[in-house]
């Protein structure tokens, strides 16, 4: 029998409940209840049990709570303030934290508002590159947070996940057309085959990590200009304990399934920068496996909500997880990868054109970008705004940043994911060294070489303001007196505007 929470939640629903009885507006999913009031806010969990989480007792919801508490913390200290409990006096009444016995038991919150939740604001324009630079660096830090966690098959955490959305979907046979989940959970086992081997070899390296475990963009806020990631799972640190790429993926993938392609690609993009990790360049086998994955767990999460609204509601429901699972699907067709070098000297609007470019090839959320710029800085230990004597340019350093460049696509290729490589290229040495990259992995080669006047260049260059580029007028100048003979690359008048000139890039690679 399932316990009735009628009471409190008539409690919490009440404007008197709450200094200056301000106006209380209700929220519900599937597992809790928020009830924003003034500058506060509660959430109660429901009084239900699913095979993966069980509040079915006051105790367990109390203890829930504190771990609530306690995990999102790290996180979002301005947010979280503790658990308060909900007492009856001798009288009958309710209230917080009064002297009689706990009925139920609430998590309090400052209450930010909802039009800064990331779900909300991307819904109106898309995120500022600098602000998803900054989402990037947010959720490396919390991957940061916990230790590095050893298995020999991690694959099966995953395999986990897909069994139970089988189950879930099999219970519940009028929520979706039978072909389509059908569809999904076959293309999902297939790519879990294919995916098996990088997930394991992930989990021995210590991928495995107590992460988010729910990173979408309705479980991020924007305070005071900065992303503050909130309402971690709490219920089981079983499914919280997870490969890193696939707490990342939920996020890509929201970004990715609202249209906002080009923000997931430089979301996935910045975050391998952060870490600077081969192994998560290699986790690229597995990424569109954890993007089809979370759509599921997202349709799943969509059809449970459902239950609990009307039946408008419920058929919204239900039509938003069909979305899901067909973008899941489509997700999980193959692409064939390939590499594109795009080349010239400084000034021509190299990194301008691959950051353009990169959403719109390869499997989703597009191609990695290589830049040699960030490469340099990383490899001498700078800042990618602090800036290099000529040292840092001495040739021993420029043939290790390519070589570098030319690890990172190879294991990327290898992987299955498209790349751009971002460079001048201007000596025919790493010119060589990227097209053999290419054929090495039996990957399609094209190489792009812009070109611009040189009072284009330096006007450029003189513009650039916090950019990973040393690049000053005096090195154009050095490089527009030396010849370049990029034998088997297209040349692209690059002095006109981005849109024209990636018009002609799209054009040489077939787009």
């Amino acid at each position: 029998m399932v316990e009735s929470q009628d009471e409190v939640i008539g409690f919490l629903s009440s404007p008197s409940s709450y200094a200056a009885s301000p106006p209380v507006e209700r929220h519900d999913t599937h597992g809790a209840i928020v009830f924003l009031a003034g500058a506060e806010a509660y959430k109660i969990k429901r009084a239900v049990a699913y095979p993966y989480m069980d509040f079915s007792s006051p105790a367990k919801r109390r203890a829930i709570l504190q771990r609530e508490n306690e995990i999102n913390r790290d996180n979002a200290p301005m947010i979280y303030r503790g658990v308060v409990p909900i007492t009856r006096s001798i009288a009958g009444q309710l209230a917080f934290g009064g002297e009689g016995e706990p009925v139920e038991w609430a998590l309090h919150m400052r209450r930010f508002p909802t039009a800064d939740v990331l779900a909300n604001r991307f819904a109106k324009e898309p995120p500022p590159d600098a602000f998803v630079h900054q989402l990037a660096h947010a959720v490396f830090t919390s991957h940061c947070r916990s230790p590095a966690l050893r298995e020999r098959a991690a694959s099966h955490r995953l395999a986990i996940v897909l069994d139970q959305l089988g189950k879930f979907f099999s219970d519940h046979p009028g929520s979706l057309p039978p072909e389509l989940a059908d569809h999904f959970l076959d293309a999902t086992r297939r790519a879990l085959a294919k995916s098996r081997d990088c997930l394991d070899l992930r989990g021995r390296c210590g991928a495995i990590r107590r992460c988010h475990g729910d990173l979408h963009l309705g479980n991020i806020v924007a305070i005071d200009g900065e992303p503050v990631l909130f309402d971690a799972i709490e219920f089981s640190e079983e499914i919280a304990t997870i490969d890193t790429l696939y707490d990342l993926a939920f996020l890509v993938m929201d970004l990715e399934a609202r249209g906002l392609r080009s923000a997931a690609n430089l979301l996935l993009n910045r975050y391998l920068f952060e870490t600077g990790s081969i192994l998560d360049i290699h986790g690229l086998a597995a990424l569109p496996l954890c993007m089809a994955l979370r759509a599921g767990v997202r349709a799943m999460a969509t059809l449970e909500r459902g239950c609990f609204l009307a039946g408008g509601g419920r058929t919204c429901a239900s039509a938003q997880a069909r979305v899901y699972l067909e973008w899941a699907v489509g997700e999980l067709a193959p692409r064939p990868p390939r590499l594109v070098a795009i080349g010239g000297r400084s000034g021509t609007g190299k990194s301008t054109l691959a950051r353009a470019l990169a959403p719109s090839i390869g499997q989703g959320p597009g191609a990695l970008h290589l830049r040699s710029d960030l490469e340099r800085k990383r490899l001498l230990g700078v800042t990618e705004t602090g800036r290099l004597g000529p040292e840092g340019y001495a040739p021993a350093v420029t043939r290790e940043v390519y070589r570098r460049l030319g690890r990172k696509a190879r294991v990327a290729l290898l992987a299955g994911a498209t790349v751009v490589v971002d460079a001048t290229h201007l000596d025919a040495g790493a010119r060589h060294l990227i097209e053999g990259v290419a054929r090495a992995a039996s990957t399609p080669f094209t190489g792009l070489w812009l070109v611009a006047p040189v009072n284009v260049a330096l006007a450029r260059v003189l513009r650039r303001e916090g950019d990973a580029s040393d690049a000053s007028p005096a090195v154009v100048r050095t490089q527009y007196g030396q010849p370049v003979n990029p034998v088997g690359w297209t040349s692209i008048a690059a002095e006109h505007g981005l849109d024209d000139v990636l018009a002609m890039a799209r054009q040489v690679l077939g787009l």
